[in-house]
């Protein structure tokens, strides 16, 4: 018995219709995709929430030491994995808010704000907005 054939030369391409597709993976474009954002802002509120609760559990006195190891820690971490994304923080702007964030996150009290919470999310919003500048313009890095 010969081996019959049931499938045809041709392929069926109904299912592929590109212009349905488009928008479906927009993420795609950004260098902070949606689930690279939440986890840097995960790790972000765990350096920050860190700080607040040594800071007010020891009363000042601990916190002033453990809380500026902690920021460097998270600073180092970010500027690693922004590194890894293509995103360059010794730009202008990007510069400024790095160095005030390491600072305000050097002095006792001021430390319990939520600053690097704030830079990830401004850095985020910078750099998606570079992205879809770069995307309408058909500029590639």
């Amino acid at each position: 018995m010969a081996y019959e054939d049931t499938y045809s030369d041709e392929f069926d391409t109904s299912y592929e219709d590109d212009t349905q597709n488009e928008d479906i993976n927009t993420d795609a474009s950004y260098r902070i995709g949606t689930a690279t954002f939440f986890l840097m802002i995960s790790l972000a509120l765990f350096f920050d929430i860190a700080q607040i609760v040594i800071t007010i559990l020891s009363f000042g006195t601990i916190g002033a030491i453990i809380s500026p190891i902690l920021s460097g820690l998270a600073w180092f971490l970010f500027y690693i994995w922004f590194k890894m994304k293509s995103i360059d923080l010794m730009s202008s702007r990007r510069f400024v808010r790095n160095i005030l964030t390491g600072l305000a996150e050097l002095i006792p009290y001021i430390d319990l704000l939520p600053m690097w919470t704030t830079t990830i999310i401004l850095t985020t919003r910078e750099t998606r907005k570079e992205d879809r500048r770069r995307t309408e313009n058909n500029v590639f890095v």
